[in-house]
């Protein structure tokens, strides 16, 4: 199981989830921006779509009382 409260490089393993989810999101959108201009960004859409729902299904694990 991951830790989220495990502190790197200043800031807990959960805050580095978010900025990926907010990257993940940044690559969706460009790709989507693609797809609607010359149908031509669907793999940069699927990719940045993979980053943020795995970013949103392990930042959205709960902190159990012992891993503290």
């Amino acid at each position: 199981m991951i830790n989220l409260e495990k502190k790197i490089w200043g800031f807990r393993v959960r805050v580095w989830g978010l900025v990926a989810n907010m990257i993940g999101n940044i690559i969706a959108l460009y790709g989507l921006s693609r797809v609607m201009d010359d149908g031509s960004g669907w793999s940069i859409l699927v990719i940045g779509a993979m980053i943020t729902l795995v970013c949103i299904g392990v930042c959205a694990l709960p902190v159990k009382d012992n891993d503290r």
